[in-house]
């Protein structure tokens, strides 16, 4: 056996086999001369400088500086929540730990006036000295002083819309609020006249639309968590009575208008049952189980932030807050129901059963007052400064998506088998590539199956398709395009697709019939056209609102510390520097004009018209309809409309005038509203 002996070092152990060690010498020693390098070329001028990346405490003093400056903003703590977590000790035990979190809130008069002065050069911002010049016929000076006032306070009036969502943020629930303002011709320049005024081409509806975060924090979808936060909202909605001085001198008053969002944050803010018999509509008392009932829901009535409130105070558990006011019907014994109907001057007999389904059918889906009220519900909508705010009963994002995706999952089983084929090997050449549909995705696959199914289908089949698409369609379009012949071709639309929907599916067979006809087709069928008396659908789409999640996740991933205490605050502020340096709506416009594009590919649509047969067959549903439209009956036949003998006709097509001197008058949302235009009709 060999034994190999191990030297103490290297150069030991080639010392000892005679080994050459100078050539490994990097400088030479004694009176040796330098060895000889190649000069080196030197830059002319400065030296060169190379880039290296900040350091964190270089990013984290700019971003306090700028903080300081107000160029972005942090807002203040609000709703402080106590939290338990686990930690593992040195010893490997587990130990629970309390820690809190707090939400942030940019205050509402802040962001009011920061947004005044970032769109001050869209705002028109008139001293109103040429109304002065303005006079009536009849010589009715208070008259003439009266309309004065009233156009100047138009012209220094803008109006707010609120959205909000729950969604994960770093495998966490958090709340968002998001505010915006509405375009308003009396308030904002058109974009025509920012290009004529030499400033450029400027999309002036999407700039002023543009939402901004007001409240942030860690929270999970439970209402007793959310309604924490409507204290917080009514002080900042109290300060909407502050004047913000432009500029030039003008004082601009702000009003809160519209609530965005349907589904769980429409029934959260309305106060409305979630799921069951009831529960659904925050905006009509019609039930779901009856939303496919299209005579019933034309005669729904609607409900108002005012109206259930005092619905809800009518009784006792109302009044005295049962179960803290978040459900004060639930639960309740035959005692405190043969009480409630009582108050409610109902008939107080029968079993608990029975006492509960006359209670349920009083309320419509009412379970408390809404989220604005809680905590106040003694006070009237006026004391709270809600005299105008209205939860929208249409969303157009979420409602021609969903039901565009339910109408192509059901279509398919009521075709017959050279349809399906066509159908179906159209739907999966457009969805193959796709991981996840999004709404512009399901609005282009309207169009696309609308276009190249044509020739391929049955009449009424291709008519559902036509309608569909042209819905999608009509609920884009910007507000300058409104005008009483689109409000007309809205209401004739829907409701011509929403009986094709039961002509040519009727019962599904894939679907439930409480998800095909329901949220989604009653508020396209029943809330949307009614909508589009006072504002512009487009303006209630929340494209941008919903890609903030999105935006949030990505910035908590990428730059939070991960500790729940700093998600909230480092995501405030990193969104508004990737909102200022990143134009998110050059994705939204790209994809509109692709959409747009192939619309305009379709042939044009002709005028609606309603057969004597169609007429015949769907009597009731057709008469709900006129009722509805019945402003643009009254001028007579020949304006809106024409008779024949087989066939009534509305000319509504674009190829007819937008406007007619016989009327009606296109309202607006900053003088009228749903109650106002029910009235109206």
């Amino acid at each position: 056996m060999i034994q190999m002996l191990v030297p103490s070092t290297k150069k030991t152990f080639l010392l000892d086999h005679n080994s050459d060690l100078s050539k490994f010498k990097q400088h030479r020693q004694g009176n040796v001369p330098p060895k000889p390098r190649r000069r080196l070329i030197r830059t002319v001028g400065s030296e060169m400088t190379v880039p290296v990346p900040r350091t964190n405490n270089s990013i984290r003093e700019e971003i306090k500086m700028r903080i300081n400056n107000g160029e972005y903003v942090l807002g203040e703590l609000i709703v402080p929540r106590k939290y338990t977590k686990f930690v593992i000790k040195e010893d490997g035990t587990l130990k629970s730990e309390c820690f809190t979190v707090s939400g942030r809130k940019i205050p509402l008069l802040e962001i009011r006036k920061r947004l005044l002065k970032k769109h001050q050069e869209l705002v028109r911002d008139d001293d109103n000295s040429h109304y002065h010049n303005l006079t009536e016929d009849e010589p009715d000076n208070n008259n003439i002083k009266v309309l004065r006032a009233k156009l100047t306070k138009m012209e220094h009036t803008k109006h707010f819309m609120v959205w909000q969502d729950n969604s994960c943020i770093l495998n966490h629930d958090h709340h968002l609020i998001m505010v915006a303002t509405m375009y308003d011709r009396a308030f904002y320049f058109t974009s025509a006249e920012i290009e004529k005024a030499g400033k450029g081409k400027l999309d002036v509806h999407n700039l002023v639309e543009t939402p901004h975060i007001y409240i942030l924090a860690r929270c999970n979808s439970s209402e007793a968590e959310k309604i924490a936060y409507s204290e917080t909202r009514r002080e900042d909605l109290a300060e909407m009575n502050v004047k913000i001085q432009t500029e030039k001198g003008n004082e601009d008053g702000d009003i809160m208008r519209f609530f965005k969002r349907v589904g769980t944050e429409q029934q959260f803010e309305s106060g409305e049952m979630k799921g069951g018999k009831s529960g659904g509509c925050g905006s009509c008392d019609a039930v779901p189980t009856r939303w496919s009932d299209l005579a019933y829901c034309f005669a729904a009535q609607h409900q108002t932030i005012e109206y259930r409130r005092q619905k809800v105070l009518a009784g006792p558990a109302g009044k005295e807050k049962r179960n803290g006011g978040l459900k004060p019907f639930h639960g309740m014994t035959a005692k405190e129901l043969t009480r409630e109907l009582k108050a409610r001057h109902l008939n107080p007999k029968g079993t608990k059963p029975v006492l509960e389904e006359r209670l349920r059918e009083e309320l419509g889906g009412i379970q408390r007052v809404p989220a604005l009220l809680s905590g106040c519900q003694d006070a009237s909508h006026t004391d709270l400064n809600l005299q105008m705010y209205e939860i929208a009963c249409s969303e157009p994002l979420h409602d021609i998506k969903e039901h565009i995706k339910n109408i192509t999952t059901e279509l398919p089983l009521h075709l017959n088998e050279d349809e399906k084929t066509a159908f179906n090997k159209h739907i999966d050449k457009a969805t193959t590539t796709k991981v996840q549909m999004r709404g512009s995705d399901y609005r282009l696959l309207a169009v696309t199956l609308c276009s190249e199914l044509r020739g391929k289908l049955r009449p009424k089949v291709q008519a559902l398709l036509d309608t569909l698409t042209e819905i999608s369609h009509l609920l884009y379009l910007m507000p300058d395009k409104r005008c009483p012949r689109l409000v007309l071709r809205t209401y004739n639309v829907t409701f011509l697709h929403s009986i094709l929907s039961e002509e040519v599916i009727g019962i599904p067979k894939k679907l439930t019939a409480r998800k095909l006809y329901g949220k989604y087709f009653h508020s396209l069928s029943c809330h949307t056209p009614a909508l589009s008396r006072i504002v512009s659908l487009s303006t209630l789409n929340a494209k941008d609102e919903e890609r903030t999640f999105n935006a949030l996740t990505n910035i908590s991933k990428q730059t939070s510390s991960r500790r729940p205490s700093e998600i909230v605050g480092n995501s405030i502020i990193r969104y508004q520097v990737e909102c200022k340096q990143h134009d998110k709506g050059a994705a939204i416009t790209r994809q509109q004009l692709q959409i747009s594009e192939a619309f305009r590919s379709l042939p044009e649509f002709s005028k609606t018209t309603f057969s004597k047969e169609f007429m015949l067959k769907h009597r009731s549903d057709y008469q709900g309809h006129l009722q509805r439209i019945g402003d643009y009956l009254l001028p007579g036949e020949g304006v809106w409309w024409k008779m024949t003998e087989s066939e009534v006709e509305f000319r509504d097509c674009e190829r007819e005038p937008d406007y007619r001197t016989q009327g009606p008058l296109l309202h607006h949302f900053r003088s009228s509203n749903e109650e106002k235009e029910a009235k109206y009709l």
